[in-house]
């Protein structure tokens, strides 16, 4: 059966932060409704068979991915399904074995930023924003996508509408 690591049924107000090693056979944070306080990863995560950050509702906070963390994922490293109202830092290590690095559906409210040390390779998306970027998207790192499997089909950047700029950085690589 699924084995979370932490799940929070209903919302969550507060911070999330791990500085450490996590490791779990399905979720590593599962909130069923909304967050109102960021997530930060400092340490090693891995989700096999899941996603390492999963907010149901809508996130009022921002994600951050610090330098040298590593989140290890069958699935997704950072799912939203409704707004991100927030900011959104990698400077570290995202890999999804089998779909994308970052989902966020519902749309977002604020900028992104994967910097010079931010790595986010995935099978399928690097990052999926839906419905609407309202900020700014900045690349000074790298994303690395090999494609769905059995398939050719793979983006590294997918934005369904924007706001804002759009910059790729003079060390920003996007394959």
């Amino acid at each position: 059966g699924d084995c979370h690591a932490f799940f929070i049924r209903g919302s969550m107000t507060g911070d999330f932060t791990n500085k450490d090693k996590i490791y779990s056979s399905s979720m590593v944070l599962g909130v069923s409704e909304s967050l109102t306080g960021n997530i930060t990863n400092s340490g090693d995560v891995t989700a096999q068979n899941c996603h390492a950050f999963f907010v149901s509702g809508d996130m009022d906070g921002n994600f951050v991915n610090s330098e040298n963390s590593r989140v290890f994922v069958d699935d997704v490293g950072f799912l939203v399904r409704g707004q991100l109202r927030g900011d959104v830092t990698n400077s570290g290590e995202i890999f999804s074995g089998e779909l994308y690095g970052l989902f966020i559906s519902g749309g977002m409210v604020g900028d992104f930023e994967n910097s010079s040390t931010g790595l986010i390779k995935a099978d399928e998306y690097g990052v999926y924003i839906n419905n609407n970027l309202e900020g700014n998207f900045t690349n000074s790192g790298q994303f690395v996508v090999s494609g769905a499997e059995g398939s050719d089909d793979g983006y590294a950047i997918y934005i369904d509408g924007m706001t804002g700029d759009f910059t790729n950085g003079l060390t920003g690589m996007v394959d």
